[in-house]
């Protein structure tokens, strides 16, 4: 007996159908069945699907990254030196001993460890809310080089954690000064 070419297609397809129609059964008896194996397999799998849908979305610019957020425990166990900490470029957490000054992905989730007295540039700034001019040592490196160098200067404006002399000079630290050229303390001055 001859088959025709499109008794073939029609067979073709009918074979087809039978195959979708046995996999969905086969696929509903496995999830009717209890198999913890296949069961986390499948849960393994669908995580796998959307963490992968995820990245590729971000990637093409259809979605914004989800960024990561840090709390204070990222702070215990560290000595008192790290007053910063934030997630890189490489999602891995990472600790600072100064407040980090170059725009990155960690900007929205950089956090300061909440410490029990203000010193420094944080203090500086905490003084400029209330006076017009204070005197301090500045830096563009950190609080230390700027006690270290000792680059006195009347302070009055600060913007964005950037401060600004009586000439113009802007600097990212400042360290308030007592009428003896020390460094004040938040007790000095009552906060």
């Amino acid at each position: 007996m001859k088959v025709t070419k499109r008794e073939l297609l029609r067979r073709i397809e009918a074979l087809e159908e039978w195959r979708d129609y046995a996999d969905e059964m086969l696929t509903d008896l496995n999830h009717a069945l209890p198999d913890p194996e296949h069961d986390a397999k499948c849960a393994e799998n669908a995580v796998a699907v959307e963490e992968s849908l995820e990245r590729h979305a971000v990637r093409l610019g259809l979605k914004k990254p989800k960024l990561k957020q840090l709390d204070q425990s990222v702070f215990d166990g560290l000595d008192e030196q790290w007053q910063w900490a934030a997630f890189g470029n490489d999602g891995c957490r990472h600790v600072y001993l100064e407040k980090p000054r170059c725009g990155s992905y960690w900007e929205h989730s950089l956090i300061k460890r909440k410490s029990k007295e203000l010193t420094g540039s944080d203090l500086a700034l905490e003084l400029l809310k209330n006076q017009r001019y204070i005197i301090a040592s500045v830096s563009d490196k950190s609080d230390a080089d700027a006690i270290e160098c000792g680059n006195n200067k009347l302070i009055h404006k600060s913007s964005e954690d950037i401060f600004t002399d009586d000439m113009g000079g802007i600097y990212c630290w400042a360290v308030a000064l007592n009428n003896q050229g020390e460094p004040l303390t938040a007790a000095d001055v009552g906060l």
